[in-house]
């Protein structure tokens, strides 16, 4: 990571994840006063303040020495944001739209804009208390691709989990990139590839990528995630920042006050990561019934102090033999079947031929009409397939064409090929085949 002392200030920035997985694009400047004003929202605010932003902290963004063109250009860019749409779509199948920005003011002599959040932006960015996103200022104010800075809040999301399947067409739509880089080896490189490269030299996760593919077709990306460590100096700040940001967060849902978070992380200067454990411990005895009144059994714990950590640390790496076991026999299971599927496929694919090549010799002057009239509605078959009105038969496509057109879709007919040929149901997760109900006694 470079020049760390000059990334960020460690200030927390806290969006929902329904503002994570939105629909925007922003310009990387854009996006840039965006994190400056979201990270002045405090917690336990019960409005949006006017937000104000130096100008001058944009100089070097935007290459300009002269004030009196970067104050104009700021201005410009602004107004520019006032117009920027978010979309955002909720499970029950809503979307709602609205803008980032709804006001500002230039104070020329102060040299600032003053900016305020329109307020529907409220439920997404103050007093959250579950399925939101927290990260510092230093992982995104460093990058300078706006589709880096989008992808790490995605990737972030998914730490603690540790892994996050995209499908293509879902992070073209959160990123607005259905018209740009169309080829996926394009986007690939331009988007997936340079957010790797951003994430792996500055932020605190990076990832590497694996491709899925239905079909021939790249249908979705697995995103496995890795935590990095910060430069020192950046790393202690943000640690006990984000410890006491959480502490506080699960002291109140378990029952306790702010200030007897404070007074055990400042007064008493306890380990917020044991703290954490305590709480956790705390709430899994609650949700099994063992723990009667939350709030009294954390304290005791708290209080009881070293020997309570011995047996929590044996609890949890009881529970992490459990997963892991439980973790590899399932992703065995997963890579057997995968394995299988496609030597189905191989399979189906030969026979699909075959049975193309039959179609095609048997083809019927009805088949040829229509597929004569399947062309004409194809812009990018009718380039290539007619010729003054007329199939070109003699073209090289056209077989390969024509016996698409003869054959079934692909993906639909292989399934119904696995029915049939090896008699086990089928369903898709993920974009992702799965074999259903006989999957035991295929592994046994």
């Amino acid at each position: 990571m470079d020049n760390p002392e000059k990334i960020g200030t460690g200030s927390l920035i806290v969006k929902s994840n329904y503002l994570v997985n939105a629909e925007y694009r922003l310009t990387p400047i854009e996006m840039k006063i965006i994190y400056l004003m979201a990270m002045q929202v405090r917690k336990g605010d019960e409005d949006f303040k006017t937000y104000q932003l130096r100008i001058k902290d944009f100089q070097e963004d935007l290459g300009l020495k002269d004030n009196h063109a970067l104050y104009e250009r700021m201005i410009e860019i602004v107004k520019r944001l006032m117009t920027r749409v978010v979309q955002i779509r909720y499970e029950n199948g809503n979307v709602e739209q609205f803008p980032f920005v709804t006001w500002s003011m230039h104070k020329h002599k102060e040299g600032t804009i003053g900016i305020i959040f329109v307020p529907k932006l409220k439920p997404h960015m103050i007093d959250l208390k579950e399925r939101f996103t927290s990260f510092y200022d230093y992982n995104v104010l460093s990058l300078r691709s706006q589709y880096s800075m989008r992808i790490y809040e995605l990737i972030k999301q998914y730490e603690k989990i540790g892994k996050r399947t995209i499908s293509v067409s879902d992070l073209r739509r959160m990123l607005r990139l259905q018209d740009k880089y169309r080829s996926y080896n394009m986007f690939k490189k331009k988007v997936i590839e340079q957010a790797k490269k951003d994430l792996d030299n500055h932020c605190d996760v990076s990832f590497d990528f694996t491709e899925r593919k239905q079909g021939r077709k790249i249908a979705e990306i697995d995103f496995l995630i890795k935590k990095k460590r910060l430069p020192k100096q950046i790393r202690t700040s943000a640690e006990r920042k984000e410890g006491i940001y959480e502490i506080e967060k699960a002291f109140e849902e378990i029952g306790l006050s702010k200030q007897q978070a404070e007074r055990y992380l400042k007064a008493e200067g306890r380990d917020p990561a044991y703290l954490l454990e305590l709480i956790e411990e705390t709430k899994k005895g609650y949700k099994v019934g063992r723990v009667k009144n939350p709030s009294a059994y954390l304290i005791s714990l708290i209080e009881r102090n070293a020997n309570t950590k011995t047996e929590i640390e044996l609890l949890r790496e009881k529970e992490t033999q459990k997963e892991d076991a439980l973790r590899s026999e399932v992703l065995a299971r997963r890579e057997k079947e995968a394995a299988l599927i496609e030597t189905w496929r191989e399979e189906y694919e030969t026979e699909r031929d075959e049975r193309g090549d039959r179609l095609f010799e048997n083809a019927t002057g009805k088949d040829i009409d229509m597929f004569r009239g399947y062309v004409k509605n194809n812009p990018y078959l009718r380039k290539k397939l007619l010729l003054d009105n007329q199939l070109n038969t003699a073209h090289k496509e056209f077989s390969f064409w024509f016996k698409s057109f003869l054959l079934p879709e692909y993906e639909p007919d292989f399934i119904n090929w696995i029915q049939d040929k090896k008699g086990y149901n089928t369903a898709t997760h993920n974009g992702e085949l799965h074999i259903t109900g006989k999957q035991e006694k295929l592994f046994m």
